[in-house]
């Protein structure tokens, strides 16, 4: 028995000890990761020949201002404050991470509501209003791709609202 509990005790000091490695250099990251834990940078490095750094440089890449998307959403949700309404940006759930989350909705924006971003966008609303409020409404903003026609009906059958902007909200 004593030989069990002397590699589980060496696994604890090694996880101690990874997990303030991993503490330090996210503490000096210049991105300021602030709330990473140790199983999802585990997953993050699981099966890849990379160190920490290059893992977190490149979710840093992966969440660079989106544009047109971060200019949208930046409005949209400046609208929905002016109507008194509280905002909350970029809430994080088990699904991802919504755009924009009020008390009573949650909104998915998309620079372009082309077919297949339209489908996606509202696989996405879906899921996160499952894990931050059932009860919410989910609701898919964004711009019309080219002029076609955005399938407003086939979201509506799926119980979500689509708001289709102009070029200023």
């Amino acid at each position: 028995m004593y030989g069990v509990y002397h590699v589980l005790d060496e696994l604890a000091e090694s996880v101690r000890l990874l997990s303030h490695d991993v503490a330090n250099k996210l503490a000096k990251h210049k991105q300021g990761y602030l709330a990473v834990s140790l199983p999802i940078i585990l997953a993050m490095l699981k099966g890849q020949n990379k160190t920490l750094e290059e893992v977190l440089e490149e979710n840093v890449k992966a969440e660079k201002p989106r544009g047109k998307e971060e200019k949208l959403e930046k409005e949209f949700g400046a609208k929905l404050t002016a109507q008194g309404i509280p905002v909350q940006y970029q809430v994080r759930c088990e699904h991802g991470r919504a755009d924009i989350v009020t008390p009573d909705a949650i909104y998915e924006i998309k620079a372009s509501l082309s077919r297949s971003t339209l489908h996606k966008a509202i696989a996405q609303v879906l899921l996160y209003r499952d894990c931050i409020n059932p009860s919410a409404k989910a609701v898919v903003v964004g711009y019309p791709h080219r002029k076609e026609k955005v399938d407003v009906a086939m979201a509506n059958r799926l119980n979500v609202e689509v708001i289709v902007c102009e070029e200023s909200v």
